[in-house]
């Protein structure tokens, strides 16, 4: 029987609302393990995060049963909803 091996590596990125510069040296080692942690929580692999203070990179493992544009809603959408004025 044969084996069936399959790497799905995507490199997705977003910018903060009007690419303004919301992430400071403060607070993004906290966004970043945020970010790990919601990949985590969604069976997607972080291979790589990081970014600067107008956008995010993230290079991600995805399992083949989940769909890229999911994975990317997933991430932004509940980085949104602890995206506040008093992260820091």
């Amino acid at each position: 029987m044969a084996n069936t091996y399959t790497a799905l590596h995507y490199h997705i990125v977003f910018s903060t609302k009007d690419r303004e510069p919301w992430i400071t040296m403060d607070i993004e080692g906290r966004v970043w393990s945020y970010l790990a942690g919601i990949a985590d929580q969604h069976g997607m692999t972080a291979l790589s995060i990081g970014g600067l203070e107008d956008h995010m990179h993230l290079v991600l493992g995805l399992p083949p049963t989940l769909a890229v544009r999911q994975s990317r809603a997933t991430a932004q959408g509940q980085l949104l909803t602890v995206a506040s004025p008093d992260i820091s």
